[in-house]
């Protein structure tokens, strides 16, 4: 059981903002070699800050599947800003699926987390035994990189271009001011 996200964690847009980062020459836009390195790094580098504070930069569709509901009729989702819910489902091991009616959950953030709790007096239906329950959304700041907030973005940015700077391979250490930008939107635990 996990999540599956679909979509580019990057667009042109962020590339260029890269490239101007690092101060690369304009005008050699043609550089297939140099695009896809930066778009190698820059993909990496988001994904670091999208895992470290559970948000997507740009709108992708995610699913995820559990073996069991969260807090009995709770599914927490793991990634956000959720823009919306697709569909709920219960899967059984044959294949069969159940769909969850809409107004029987209800989207809500707790603790800086989207959750699909049951509605009031309603329940959530159980998950068979080998079976799964199913939750398909779409999150993400927006469908364009200028729509991720400014540190973020910044974040992912510094570190594609550390990784440039040392070689141009992803990975090492993450630069002390990558870890105070994306500092506020770390989840938070108790």
């Amino acid at each position: 059981m996990g999540i599956e996200i679909i979509g580019p964690a990057v667009s042109s847009e962020a590339v260029a903002d890269l490239s101007r980062h690092l101060r690369l020459p304009v005008g050699f836009d043609d550089d297939a070699d140099r695009r896809a390195q930066l778009e190698r790094l820059l993909s990496a580098a988001t994904q670091v800050v999208e895992e470290r504070t559970r948000r997507l930069l740009l709108a992708r569709t995610a699913t995820l599947c559990k073996s069991a509901w969260d807090d009995g009729d709770t599914l927490v989702l793991p990634v956000g800003p959720v823009i919306s819910v697709d569909g709920l489902a219960v899967v059984a091991e044959d294949g069969g699926r159940g769909d969850v009616p809409v107004d029987a959950w209800r989207l809500e953030t707790l603790r800086g987390r989207p959750h699909l709790r049951a509605r009031a007096g309603r329940r959530l239906p159980a998950i068979p035994a080998e079976g799964h329950v199913e939750a398909r959304y779409r999150a993400g700041y927006g469908e364009v990189w200028s729509d991720a907030p400014q540190d973020l973005r910044q974040a992912a940015v510094i570190l594609g271009a550390s990784w440039f700077d040392a070689g141009g391979a992803p990975g090492g250490a993450v630069p002390a001011t990558v870890n105070a930008l994306i500092a506020p939107y770390l989840p938070v635990r108790l």
